[in-house]
């Protein structure tokens, strides 16, 4: 199931183009679906940090120079 402009549930298969391009599956999003997602996300940070191999305070200082903060943030 897939949620769409209404936040009403959908059938995936009513959004999406399935189908084989020689021997590789692809799957075709609507452009319009694609910038409704992307737009509810822009401001999200997404990712993963290996703290083994970097330090969380040079993660900080990386942080603070990218972005700015506001309110009462440590």
């Amino acid at each position: 199931m897939v949620r769409g402009r209404t936040d009403t549930p959908v059938e995936a298969s009513s959004l999406l183009e399935v189908g084989m391009r020689d021997n590789t599956l692809f799957v075709s999003i609507p452009a319009g679906e694609v910038a409704m997602g992307v737009s509810r996300f822009q401001f999200s940070l997404i990712g993963h940090l290996d703290l083994q191999k970097v330090k969380f305070e040079v993660v900080q200082e990386c942080a603070r120079t990218h972005w700015k903060l506001y309110g009462n943030s440590k």
